[in-house]
């Protein structure tokens, strides 16, 4: 049966993760946790960590739930992160419906494949990182000016958080799912934050 990707009708409804890695200059290995509302190209949070295990991955999943309120649909590829028992277990709680990307199929993914080749071109080919910190900083730093300050020509030279501001991000009701526990959203400011996981 082919892959049929959930199509995003509004905000909120359907996110997408990933991983990119990149090198500190002494070598040390880096990766980046990248998470995307379809809809609105509103790049949600990146966890930037030497390591990210599935039980790292969910925490930072969950505390994006906490803030945004979860998503209906969360799109992945095949990576073992994701399919670690404390991650799906994390999905199931949430009420997030697991939409696994078909191996050698990333184009199903393409918006946040998009969104990691502009991290890369326009950020972690042209920096140096000497220390973690350092790298998250600017991680941080550019996903603010991609959010708030890069207009889309596919968002109507929008930028995502315009969009992701003014469209109501509530998602939209899965037939075959319970709505997920009510997060933060409409309490907090969506402009750049760093999140913080205890």
């Amino acid at each position: 049966m082919p892959f049929e990707p959930t199509e995003a009708l509004v905000p909120g409804q359907v996110w997408a993760v990933d991983f990119v890695e990149d090198k500190l200059v002494s070598g040390r290995k880096l990766r980046i946790l990248n998470v995307m509302d379809i809809f609105s190209r509103y790049a949600l949070g990146s966890l930037v960590e030497h390591s990210i295990t599935g039980a790292l991955a969910a925490r930072h999943l969950e505390g994006l739930f906490l803030r945004y309120g979860a998503p209906r649909v969360l799109r992945r590829d095949n990576g073992p992160e994701f399919k670690a028992k404390i991650f799906q277990k994390m999905l199931m709680v949430w009420r997030v419906k697991d939409e696994p990307v078909p191996k050698a199929q990333p184009y199903d993914n393409g918006h946040l494949e998009s969104f990691n080749g502009s991290l890369r071109d326009e950020l972690l080919d042209a920096e140096l990182f000497y220390v973690l910190g350092e790298a998250r900083s600017k991680v941080d730093s550019w996903l603010c000016w991609y959010n708030g300050e890069r207009p889309h020509q596919s968002l109507g030279y929008q930028t995502p958080l315009e969009v992701w501001e003014t469209t109501a991000p509530l998602g939209a009701p899965v037939a075959t799912l319970l709505p997920p526990p009510e997060g933060l959203l409409g309490n907090l400011s969506h402009g750049c934050f760093k999140p913080t996981l205890s």
